[in-house]
């Protein structure tokens, strides 16, 4: 059994994936509300890390 396998998903696909985990992100940051607002820095930090460098890339062409 192979857990890990290459697979080519289409941009359709990869749009309805995160249609679908934005709304369950959601309603987990209402549920975990409380055990999660200590850790807004380190939320905020990660989002502009990764969003630093999406658009980096982005605009490096790659």
């Amino acid at each position: 059994m192979q857990i890990f396998q290459k697979r080519t998903f289409t941009v359709w696909q990869i749009a309805l994936i995160k249609m679908t985990l934005i709304p369950f992100g959601i309603i987990l940051g209402l549920y975990f509300y409380e055990s999660l607002l200590p850790f807004m820095q380190l939320w905020w930090v990660l989002f502009v890390i990764g969003s630093a460098y999406f658009i980096g890339q982005f605009v490096r062409g790659n």
